[in-house]
């Protein structure tokens, strides 16, 4: 099923705070993830665009109010520090695009990053910013996400396949600077994520895949 659908700025809407330019996206969605994606039975697949959003509609859910209950963090490897940059997997969590967790070289699909809360959240959508977007140096040097699986202890995965403007387009730079925004379905309870990059847009130089950050819109979960 295929639909495009128009952002309507209204109250809490993202697109008005500043995060990211409303446009029309293009967005389609599959009962179960791609063949080759290797996800579970029941995944939703949501083929996405840098530079798009799905509207999030909920009262009080921002990743501010993820960010107070995040208990620990993990990563398959961190890549070393690059000058004065670090790329620590808290740096995907610091809602800083300038910042970046980022594996080890060579290393693109198959990298994994894990949060733990210290009480149950309510989610209801993810911002990702899957590359590193200091410059147009950073940003291609390494490995940027196109394939993410996203896998709550409570709800249903979401595999977000993530496209690319065509190459020397006037909106590619633009829109990279732009985090996907998916919209999760309402996950209700939930203690951990796993991120999973399932597939990658290789970088120029053998880098490692980057993510910039991975906001987390959501609130404390209802007692």
């Amino acid at each position: 099923m295929r639909a495009w659908v128009m952002l309507v700025c209204g109250a809490g809407c993202l697109a008005c705070s500043g995060l990211m330019t409303p446009k029309y996206i293009p967005r389609e969605v599959a009962d179960e993830a791609p063949p080759d994606a290797g996800s579970p039975e029941g995944t939703i697949t949501v083929k996405a665009w840098y530079g798009s959003m799905d509207p999030i509609h909920c009262a009080g859910c921002t990743p501010e109010a993820v960010d107070a209950l995040i208990n620990t963090t993990a990563a398959s490897s961190e890549a070393p520090a690059e000058g004065k940059r670090s790329h620590l997997v808290g740096m995907a969590f610091d809602h800083d695009p300038k910042t970046a967790w980022c594996a080890d070289p060579g290393k693109e699909a198959g990298e994994w990053l894990e949060i733990t809360f210290s009480a149950p959240v309510d989610l209801e959508g993810i911002a990702v910013h899957g590359g590193w977007f200091d410059g147009e140096y950073a940003l291609f040097r390494h490995a940027r996400v196109a394939g993410l699986l996203v896998l709550p202890d409570q709800g249903a995965p979401v595999y977000a396949d993530i496209k690319e403007p065509p190459k020397g387009t006037t909106v590619q730079a633009a829109n990279l600077e732009h985090p996907v925004t998916l919209d999760v379905g309402g996950w209700a309870g939930v203690t951990s994520i796993r991120f999973e990059v399932r597939d990658t847009w290789p970088g120029r130089d053998g880098k490692g895949v980057c993510i910039s950050s991975l906001d987390l819109i959501g609130r404390p979960a209802a007692r």
